[in-house]
């Protein structure tokens, strides 16, 4: 339950639910709507091994009948509007991520959002727009949102004018830079965006979250599950990997503001406190996708 937990202002709200069994993923579904959620989301592409291998995630692209079954099942167990994600295939020759988009629009699916690598790909090899391009021109009238590789205002640019996709959806890249949705934002409605925050910037927002984890969890609890979140925001500070593996060890409110202060008076490494940063090389999971 606290991976659905939201805030009031945080609309519209959608949850991705997993699975292989139509009727439990109806009764996930049907229990989100009664938490007050807007829109249900189909993951259909996970690559990972033990949801992959288990008929779900990216799974579900290998078979027809069941897969649209149970598509089916979700779309007609809620009034809210039930989207899906996939990838374009299990391998690069089992593409059918255009036959299920369009057959997807006829059971009443609100929207696609398909990330342009094979299930076989991980997250290897290059995004294809192309195949992106395929699932836009398969349906008719539905939103079909390009996902993969977006790190950047110019990245969500290409992948619009290349796939002729409706949006994008970004994940990693929102870890090394969490300004990107609102540059993304001034560049849709201005044509120009702001840089990402600088050093003592990205150090205010990153107190601020915790906070709010804080208020949550309490100190003991917020601390522990926000090391992984500030590992992310100090490496986007440039900040000395001695001085970051030492966040990593706080365990305290007093041990954790000892360290935010020793990070705040050594700063990032090239003294720049206030300019733009340098982007960060985002981490992905390596090795025979079959082994995650």
């Amino acid at each position: 339950m606290q991976m659905v937990e939201t805030h009031p202002e945080d609309r519209p709200f959608a949850v991705q639910i997993f699975g292989s069994e139509p009727e439990i993923m109806a009764e996930a579904a049907q229990l989100l709507v009664e938490l007050g959620v807007d829109t249900i989301d189909i993951n259909m592409g996970c690559p990972v091994n033990r949801i992959a291998g288990a008929g779900a995630g990216a799974g579900m692209m290998c078979s027809t009948d069941s897969t649209l079954n149970l598509v089916r099942t979700v779309v007609e167990a809620v009034a809210v509007p039930v989207t899906v994600k996939m990838r374009l295939g299990w391998d690069a020759d089992q593409i059918t991520a255009p036959f299920f988009s369009a057959r997807f629009e006829e059971l009443g699916v609100a929207a696609i959002a398909i990330h342009g690598r094979t299930r076989e790909q991980g997250f290897g090899g290059d995004v294809s727009h192309a195949g992106i391009r395929q699932v836009v021109e398969a349906v008719r009238a539905i939103p079909v949102i390009g996902n993969g590789d977006v790190r950047s205002v110019a990245d969500a640019a290409a992948m619009l004018r290349n796939t002729g996709c409706h949006g994008v959806s970004i994940g990693r890249a929102a870890l090394a830079n969490p300004w990107i949705f609102r540059q993304l934002q001034q560049w849709e409605q201005t044509g120009s965006w702001n840089p990402a925050g600088s050093f003592d910037e990205r150090l205010e927002l990153m107190l601020e979250q915790y906070g709010y984890l804080e208020q949550r969890l309490g100190p003991e609890r917020a601390i522990v599950q926000f090391r992984k979140m500030a590992h992310w925001y100090l490496k986007g500070m440039r900040v000395r990997k001695r001085l970051r593996g030492s966040f990593q060890e706080v365990t305290t409110r007093d041990e954790m503001h000892s360290a935010l202060q020793q990070i705040r008076e050594a700063g990032p490494v090239d003294g720049n406190r206030s300019g733009v940063l340098t982007d960060v090389q985002i981490a992905v999971p390596r090795g025979p996708v079959d082994k995650w």
